[in-house]
């Protein structure tokens, strides 16, 4: 693992994180916007004699501590409620360690982290602790030393190492924050599932794909496809095919919707057209870091970079709620154009 060097410990007490954590809170995910994007939680604790706003204590720039504990999983589906507490065994993988270790250590030279066992002798939570001055600067800290470690177990092992969610205690504000993927909702249906026209049998198998990958760039991959199959084929041919016969397709106006997921990460592109906003961000800043591994700036893409990572999770629901529109769009005017 290049530099990084696997110590196993043998059992220990835990008492500094046990003694720092709060009481573990559970809740149901009530969370708007389109399932399977990722997502972020955070729960702040009380003080005696803390005269400190709310804000104050979420905006504090000072140097503190921060623990961290990355929830592993031997699946990518995301959970049904958010919880906030911290138990290996709740945790799981397909890579196990002997019986008579309970962690797994791993130094490098940015530093060391500690992977913990269940009861099943299964890695299954990374413990990370470090001084940073925000959520984000330790979840970096943690990623960009972690990741490394981890995308390495999955190639020895030959095995998927997920990892659920990820919990991030401010230990002097005593705040905590969850990144996790939001859960499928059961959906209603209330008309027949009707024809599917032979020019969108192709979009409609890239939609459910992108809606069972859990991957943001895999899952944005997708949906770009869509767009791109859209504008660039099935439109095209849909128009060809009205001029052929004498057939005026209904004109659309499509821009990007006003919804609460795009009012929250990109308010500024509400009312864009989505053939503007394909050409000039989805293709230019996303869909050719995704689509090649070299740029020709000479940057590469890393999937597990933090930042990386989060700028693709941002753009979901907005490349979602865009597709949808161009699908629901164009099968009008397919239909239009098949009379």
């Amino acid at each position: 693992m290049g530099k990084n060097k696997k110590r196993k410990t043998k059992p220990t007490q835990r008492t500094d994180q046990s003694r720092a954590t709060p009481a573990p809170i559970r809740a149901e995910i009530k969370v708007p916007g389109p399932s399977g994007v990722p997502s972020r939680h955070v729960v702040l604790h009380g003080f005696a004699n803390d005269t400190r706003s709310d804000q104050e204590r979420l905006k504090d720039k000072s140097a503190r501590r921060f623990i961290i504990n990355a929830r592993l999983s031997k699946s990518s589906d995301p959970y049904s409620t958010i919880d906030f507490h911290v138990d290996r065994n709740l945790g799981s993988s397909f890579v196990t360690i002997p019986a008579d270790q309970v962690k797994l250590k791993i130094v490098a030279a940015a530093g060391s982290f500690v992977i913990e066992t269940n009861s099943r002798h299964e890695l299954s939570n990374v413990v990370f602790e470090c001084d940073a001055r925000s959520s984000d600067e330790a979840q970096s800290k943690f990623m960009e030393l972690a990741s490394p470690a981890i995308d390495h177990l999955a190639f020895i092992g030959n095995t998927p190492v997920h990892i659920a969610q990820i919990h991030c205690l401010d230990v002097n504000n005593q705040t905590q924050r969850l990144d996790c993927l939001v859960p499928h909702r059961a959906g209603m249906l209330s008309i027949g599932v009707g024809n599917v026209m032979n020019e969108l049998k192709p979009i409609f198998a890239l939609y459910r794909e992108a809606k069972v990958a859990n991957s943001p760039f895999y899952k944005f991959l997708c949906l770009y496809k869509i767009l791109e199959g859209v504008f660039r084929h099935i439109r095209p041919a849909a128009y060809r095919k009205a001029r052929e016969r004498v057939i005026t397709l209904t004109s659309i106006r499509e821009v990007v919707p006003d919804l609460p997921q795009i009012q929250e990460t990109t308010p500024e592109l509400v009312g864009r057209p989505i053939q503007e906003t394909f050409d000039s961000i989805f293709t230019r800043d996303f869909r050719n870091r995704v689509a090649h591994f070299l740029l020709d700036d000479g940057t590469i893409l890393n999937v597990s970079d933090h930042e990386t990572y989060g700028q693709f999770g941002r753009r979901l629901a907005l490349i979602e709620a865009c597709a949808r529109e161009v699908i629901k769009n164009v099968e009008r005017q397919l239909v239009e154009a098949n009379r």
